[in-house]
């Protein structure tokens, strides 16, 4: 089995699949999480056939509103992807923090020890150091703290076959969840892109602007979501975006769940189409993925090509 996939088009590195037995770290590099939310991951991975490694300890919600200090998160962070045993690395939950650790990772570590990386939420901020600092592709998606995780469509053939390193169909978005309709695209005149995938939640690639990680979305099929934010705080951010010139040149937007931050799905989308109804490029309305119960996982850093349908594929 090949340790790496490297993909000609994109030279990004892609993780190998996995395969039962293999071990796989549980890192906490955000928000701190109690010792059942802890175990409840560590089972979620012994039901997949994976031997859990926990890089974190129990810390009481009310005592702090990180898992531990910036420097022993990172070196957590660190560990797990330099220990030749642990095959993926499972971030146990977002909230705040991820941010704080980049300037402490060494990219070289990381690029020369390539793994699985699986989070989203706050962890958003590790995607842009693995994607565009690292040319790793990651995996936004659910994590196993919640039982959302074993329900993620897509979640047996993302961990164990090579779905990230192959070409084909990624994701037809199956069934969406009942609180979702069909995507659909803002306007049928834009309907197809072609980019490398970024993005992650919006209130955090806001927080990385005049960074060095910074998102880049010049060419690039840009995903966003967020929760609990009202509107003017979702056009806070949008518009930060816009005045930093990542709105303009991106190939595609993948609007993903916004759960909690407009009063009606009418609204959102009115909200949207006002934004967004002069782009000048595709503007999908309505993918399941984000802080909903159906988060449906994406390839973040691959190439990947958006039409109808199938919706979303590697390239």
């Amino acid at each position: 089995m090949r340790a790496l996939s490297l993909s000609r088009r994109s030279l990004m590195i892609a993780p190998a699949p996995l395969n039962p037995g293999d071990t796989a770290a549980l890192v906490a590099p955000a928000s701190p999480l109690t010792k059942d939310e802890i175990s409840f991951a560590e089972e979620s991975l012994k039901k997949l056939g994976l031997i859990p490694k926990t890089f974190a300890e129990a810390v009481p919600p009310s005592s702090a509103y990180l898992s531990a200090p910036d420097s022993l998160r990172a070196a957590s962070l660190t560990e797990a992807f330099l220990d030749p045993a642990v095959k993926a690395v499972f971030c146990l939950r977002g909230g705040y923090g991820c941010s704080r650790l980049l300037p402490l990772l060494d990219p070289e570590v990381f690029r020369r020890n390539p793994k699985l990386f699986w989070g989203y939420s706050d962890i958003t901020a590790l995607h842009q150091f693995f994607n565009h600092t690292c040319n790793l592709i990651t995996v936004h998606g659910p994590m196993p703290a919640k039982p959302s995780f074993l329900a993620a469509p897509g979640l047996i053939s993302l961990l164990f076959e090579e779905t990230l390193s192959r070409p084909g169909s990624f994701t037809d978005c199956g069934k969406p969840s009942l609180s979702f309709g069909d995507p659909f695209f803002l306007s049928e005149e834009h309907a197809d892109a072609r980019g490398k995938l970024t993005g992650g939640n919006l209130s955090v690639l806001c927080g990385l602007l005049g960074s060095p990680w910074e998102p880049d979305t010049a060419g690039r099929i840009l995903f966003l979501e967020d929760v609990d934010e009202p509107p003017e705080k979702i056009d806070r951010n949008l518009t930060a975006l816009r005045l930093a010139g990542k709105l303009q040149h991106c190939s595609a937007l993948i609007l993903g769940a916004f759960a909690g931050c407009f009063p009606s799905r009418e609204q959102e989308l009115s909200f949207f189409r006002e934004h967004f109804a002069d782009a000048p490029y595709p503007v999908l309305f309505g993918f399941p993925a984000g802080h909903i119960g159906c988060n449906h996982p994406l390839p973040m850093g691959a190439m990947v090509h958006l039409s109808r349908r199938p919706l979303l594929t590697t390239f």
